[in-house]
């Protein structure tokens, strides 16, 4: 019965990203994939986006790789002695019939050693591997700071 209520809930998140700019590998659906400005000396970025697993079977987001950085890996933010810290997460279950949203003071793709800035109105393209769905391309475009992901809960 459980598993039948998370799969509606997915199903219906699937049907609402299927009307916005929606990427897919497999089964697996993208969506919403935006990057704030940066700010200061423009070396380290962020990028946003959610997952949609409709599937009965999980999978894992393992890597990420960018032609605009150095390196890219998942982090996630955690409170730890009463201080938020960021962490690197090693590989990231998309457990079947769920989402994961990649939002700011959550998990989030950390861009290093930017080649350039991120300015408004360009766009990056990222690749993320995932361990049964493959290579997923997404061209992600930059948006102005404070900018907030629509509510995919809708």
């Amino acid at each position: 019965m459980k598993l039948q209520f998370v799969l509606a809930i997915a199903l219906t998140i699937g049907a609402v990203v299927a009307f916005t700019m929606t990427v897919r590998a497999g089964n697996l659906q993208i969506a919403h994939a935006y990057a704030p400005v940066s700010i200061g000396a423009g070396k380290t970025g962020a990028v946003y986006f959610v997952i949609v697993n409709p599937t009965e079977t999980p999978d894992r987001l393992i890597s990420a790789k960018t032609p605009a950085a150095r390196k890219a890996e998942v982090h996630n933010h955690l409170m730890q002695d009463g201080i938020m810290k960021m962490r690197k997460v090693d590989g990231l279950e998309i457990a079947a019939g769920s989402s994961v949203m990649f939002k700011p003071g959550g998990y989030h793709l950390m861009l290093f050693g930017l080649e350039e800035p991120l300015k408004l109105g360009d766009s990056i393209e990222v690749e993320l591997m995932f361990e049964k769905a493959g290579a997923m391309t997404l061209q992600v475009p930059i948006k102005p700071l404070g900018e907030k992901m629509k509510d995919h809960a809708e």
